[in-house]
């Protein structure tokens, strides 16, 4: 977990005593990839990638000087956050930034970044590869939702070539004159003679 703050003047200050300090807490998450090394089985590091451009994210509290104790700040963190050890950590980033502007009249702005990684392990190239072959090689009905095996009696509809059990678009052509999928019109004026579908018609 990396925090880090950076703070600024209020440019928009108008000498108001009560003027408040902003600060925004931002949170971001990143990845660290890893892979398994087939020769000793341990992690490798192949990658870290950079924080999502926009935060997931976002408090923002408006603060005078004597609000910018650790203790107080982790109370009004924390109430938002439900995250001890987290807020407790940004509670006193944001008071060892603060102390650096105490005696200042001119309110200021802090941005503190929360950026915290994540370890993701890669499925090595083979069993990316065999995940992807293995949903190839098993399409499914989408009127019954079963598996389209290569000994099941299918057919594909002309137009669309989509493919389905014999007996399910057989029993869906009783009804509907489209294809499942995309609603492509099959039977029309005969055309189901033109296709042979008038076979299913029979079911």
């Amino acid at each position: 977990m990396d925090i880090t703050a950076f703070t600024s003047f209020d440019q928009t200050f108008t000498h108001q005593p009560s003027r408040k300090n902003r600060v925004c807490i931002s949170f971001y998450q990143r990845f660290q990839r890893f892979a398994i090394d087939d020769t000793d089985g341990t992690l490798v590091c192949t990658g870290l990638d950079p924080p999502c451009h926009f935060p997931s994210r976002q408090i923002n509290l408006n603060l005078v000087s004597h609000q910018l104790s650790p203790r107080h700040l982790f109370r009004l963190i924390d109430s938002r956050l439900h995250d001890r050890t987290l807020s407790r950590r940004i509670a006193e980033k944001i008071a060892a930034e603060a102390v650096q502007y105490v005696g200042f009249l001119q309110p200021y702005v802090m941005s503190v970044y929360v950026v915290k990684t994540q370890q993701v392990v890669s499925l090595r190239e083979e069993e990316e590869e065999e995940e992807t072959q293995k949903e190839e090689e098993e399409p499914t009905c989408a009127i019954c939702l079963e598996g389209l095996y290569k000994n099941d009696e299918t057919f594909d509809l002309p137009y669309c070539s989509h493919r389905f059990h014999s007996t399910c678009i057989g029993e869906w052509l009783q009804s509907h004159d489209s294809c499942p999928l995309c609603r492509e019109i099959l039977l029309e004026e005969n055309v189901e003679t033109d296709f042979g579908l008038e076979s299913f018609l029979s079911y």
